[in-house]
């Protein structure tokens, strides 16, 4: 028996096969948290329009001792949002209150509009 015999008989199926196996679990393993990723950001952005865009008509808060400038700002669902959030729609919903909005749906339309791009960022619209 010849050397190249030896290493094709002996040497490289179990060395082939122990690798192609760790492949596919690895392959395996990186679909199935790809697709737990995709179903928690899912499930965020449905929380989102469940939670939070539906209790946006709540008074505003008045004579309060923190800095927050509408009501929905004190809830966790807020909370899972903001750092998602675009810097100017921060600016505009927690930056200090110099406008006055007597019409229009400020910021319903504008966290609406907001949700939107995230799910079209992590595309799953």
């Amino acid at each position: 028996m010849t050397w190249l015999e030896i290493l094709t008989q002996f040497v490289l199926p179990p060395l082939l096969g122990g690798a192609g196996g760790i492949t596919t679990v690895w392959m395996a393993w990186d679909v199935e948290k790809r697709r737990a990723r995709l179903s928690r950001r899912a499930q965020l952005v449905d929380r989102w329009r469940d939670e939070l865009i539906d209790r946006l008509d709540e008074a505003p808060v008045e004579d309060r001792d923190d800095d927050l400038n509408f009501a929905f700002m004190a809830w966790p669902v807020y909370a899972s949002l903001r750092p998602h959030l675009t810097e100017k729609t921060l600016q505009k919903i927690e930056g200090p209150q110099r406008t006055i909005y007597v019409l229009g749906d400020f910021p319903r339309r504008d966290l609406i509009e907001e949700i939107g791009r995230i799910e079209r960022l992590w595309k799953l619209a």
